[in-house]
Formats: structure tokens, C-alpha cells, sequence
């Protein structure tokens, strides 16, 4: 289980801390100094909470898995009633 915490500046971050990154993909195309890795460029998704739309730059292994997400505008489900 995680909790999540509120946004800290970059330059506060302390080794060993867990650390979420949200965005829309920009650009993603292999790194220019090394063919075996991947460069995204995102801006943030959830820019909305205080406008800051500065680019986020990752350099990734090809394979490495990330998690993605979409848009949801549905109706969540409720919880049944108890008995």
C-alpha cells in the first residue's frame, strides 16, 4: 500500500524516496546518446491543480514497462447496500 503525499520541488528530494510522475507523452524517440534507450518528454497531466506545463525529461531503457492511464468520465460504481 502507498500513501501519497503532496508535491515536493525537485531540488528537495531526498535519496530514497518514492516518487510518482504524471504527464502526457510530448515526444518520445530514442535517446541521441544511447540507441538502447528511450526519450520522453512529458508535460503534466494534472496541470489543471496549479498550471505548471515545464517539460519533464526521462531517459528510459526501451523496455522498461510504464504505467499508463486514460481519461476517465464515466459514472463510478457504488458500494452495495448492507443487508
Amino acid at each position: 500500500m502507498m500513501l501519497f503525499r503532496g508535491p515536493v520541488a525537485a531540488g528537495d528530494l531526498e535519496e530514497g524516496q518514492i516518487v510518482v510522475v504524471d504527464g502526457h507523452v510530448v515526444e518520445a524517440g530514442p535517446d541521441p546518446a544511447d540507441p538502447d534507450r528511450v526519450r520522453v518528454v512529458l508535460v503534466r497531466a494534472l496541470a489543471g491543480v496549479d498550471g505548471d506545463l515545464r517539460e519533464v525529461v526521462l531517459s528510459v531503457p526501451a523496455d522498461m514497462k510504464l504505467a499508463t492511464a486514460e481519461p476517465f468520465t464515466g459514472e463510478l460504481p457504488t458500494a452495495p447496500s448492507a443487508p
